[in-house]
């Protein structure tokens, strides 16, 4: 029924008006100025950074346990061919 999509549509408006108030309330930012969608946009870019952050750390951690341990090998390789 298309009555009750539409009042649907309008209940949950006003319940992003409303949680949108409170996160510019929250954020103490003017009700003027303030924009949902740059707010989201902020949080998303943060959230993209971050995980980049983390995958580059995860990845720069395992090169360094891989060199660790082939140094480690050619350490041994080394002192087993008789060498100091």
């Amino acid at each position: 029924n298309s009555t009750a999509a539409l009042v649907e549509l309008r209940r949950q408006r006003q319940e992003l008006r409303n949680e949108g108030n409170i996160l510019i309330d929250f954020f103490c930012e003017d009700r003027e100025s303030f924009r949902l969608d740059e707010c989201f946009k902020v949080f998303q870019d943060f959230c993209l950074k971050f995980q980049n952050a983390v995958k580059d750390n995860l990845e720069r951690e395992l090169k360094d346990v891989a060199r660790r341990r082939l140094r480690e090998h050619e350490e041994k390789r080394h002192s087993w061919a008789g060498g100091d």
